[in-house]
C-alpha cells in the first residue's frame, strides 16, 4: 500500500522482472484507509513509514481493524520527539524540519506514548528503542559517505543536505532541535 503511484508503477516492474507477480500485488491507497477487508490478513508491516502517516494512530487503528485475531503488526518507526520545550528559533526548526519530512504534528511524541497509542487500539504491544544500535551508526555512516567528493559529486545538492542534516541532529545536535527516537514496535492483536 502506497500513495505514490510512480513507487507502485516502478515496484510492480521489479516484482514483475523476478517472476513474482502471482505472489505480490500493491494497491493506491493511505495506509489511514486500508482498502481490505477486516479480519484478512495475519501480519502487517509498516517500516519507515508510519511517522508520515497522517496519524500514525489512525494506522494503529486501521491495522488492528484489517488483523485476524492473533495477527501481528511489526513497525520500525522514527519518533520525533516533543519540543514544546526548546527556545522559539529552535521551535520553528525543528517544525520546518517536520514539514520538509513531512510529519505531522500529531505524530511527535516519546516511546511511552507511542506504546499506549497500540495498546488503546487494543493491541498487546512492546515498543523498544533502536536508535543507538542503527539510527547513530546509520548517521556516521551517512557523514562519512558525503565526506568523500566523489559521493558528493554523485548526488542532487538537496538530497546531501536532507541526510546532512538529520545525520548532524542525531549524533551531535549542534542547533539544539529536537531528538528523534528510532523504535522497534511490535503489537499483538489479542485471539
Amino acid at each position: 500500500v502506497n500513495i505514490t503511484r510512480s513507487q507502485l508503477e516502478y515496484a510492480t516492474q521489479r516484482v514483475a522482472s523476478h517472476g513474482l507477480s502471482d505472489r505480490i500485488t500493491y494497491k493506491l491507497a493511505p495506509a489511514t484507509e486500508l482498502p481490505f477487508e477486516d479480519n484478512s490478513f495475519d501480519k502487517v508491516v509498516a517500516l519507515e513509514s508510519a511517522f508520515h502517516f497522517q496519524t500514525r494512530a489512525q494506522f494503529f487503528a486501521e491495522a488492528f481493524r484489517v488483523l485476524r485475531p492473533g495477527g501481528r503488526l511489526v513497525l520500525v518507526d522514527m519518533v520525533p520527539l516533543p519540543y514544546d520545550h526548546l527556545s522559539l528559533p529552535k521551535r520553528l526548526m525543528s517544525s520546518l524540519g517536520l514539514h520538509i519530512w513531512k510529519i505531522c504534528k500529531e505524530n511527535v511524541y516519546d516511546r511511552e506514548t507511542y506504546a499506549q497509542k497500540l495498546r488503546s487500539t487494543g493491541f498487546n504491544a512492546r515498543v523498544e528503542s533502536i536508535r543507538d544500535t542503527t539510527l547513530v551508526p546509520y548517521a556516521h555512516y551517512a557523514k562519512a559517505e558525503l565526506a568523500k567528493p566523489e559521493r558528493l559529486a554523485k548526488m542532487n545538492y538537496g538530497i546531501a543536505l536532507m541526510i546532512y542534516g538529520p545525520a548532524e541532529v542525531i549524533l551531535d545536535n549542534p542547533w539544539g532541535l529536537m531528538q528523534i527516537d528510532y523504535v522497534l514496535a511490535v503489537a499483538d492483536k489479542p485471539k
